[in-house]
């Protein structure tokens, strides 16, 4: 359930970046110089930007912790930047992480990254999202509290 929430947050967040006519790459898997496989959840293309996106959706309930979760997730890939750049022929690339509070918290890093995708109207996004992550958390408790 929890991959299906993550899943279709993800689903949701790529209607709007396709609106910008961005190439998305959705899960591609890369190896790094070790030969250990890596996959990004999104690799997104514009002429020679590329954007990485790796999503999540973490507990809201200590101070920092989507703070963390962001830092977290936009220094996973890094160390892929030559193969990602290799397979997207770009020239730039950005890394990113998409936070959302388990509670539906829209956490403000993301409006970074939707600067950067040329999103500038995303309170449409952000309430939809926000929405679909809260009543996905409240449909996994509940499957919780039947077992």
């Amino acid at each position: 359930m929890r991959i299906k929430r993550h899943n279709r947050v993800m689903e949701e967040l790529t209607k709007f970046i396709k609106v910008k006519e961005w190439i998305i790459s959705m899960e591609p898997r890369i190896k790094d110089n070790t030969r250990k496989l890596w996959i990004p959840d999104l690799i997104l293309k514009k002429e020679n930007q590329i954007i990485v996106v790796d999503v999540t959706i973490r507990t809201d309930l200590q101070i920092n912790s989507l703070e963390q979760a962001w830092e977290e997730k936009k220094n996973k890939h890094k160390h892929l930047e030559k193969e990602i750049l290799d397979l997207t022929k770009g020239t730039r690339v950005s890394f990113y992480g998409f936070v959302m509070g388990s509670r539906g918290k829209w956490f403000e890093k993301n409006n970074e990254l939707m600067k950067d995708l040329g999103i500038e109207k995303f309170k449409s996004l952000a309430q939809n999202i926000a929405n679909l992550v809260l009543s996905l958390t409240l449909e996994l408790l509940r499957i919780f509290m039947d077992s």
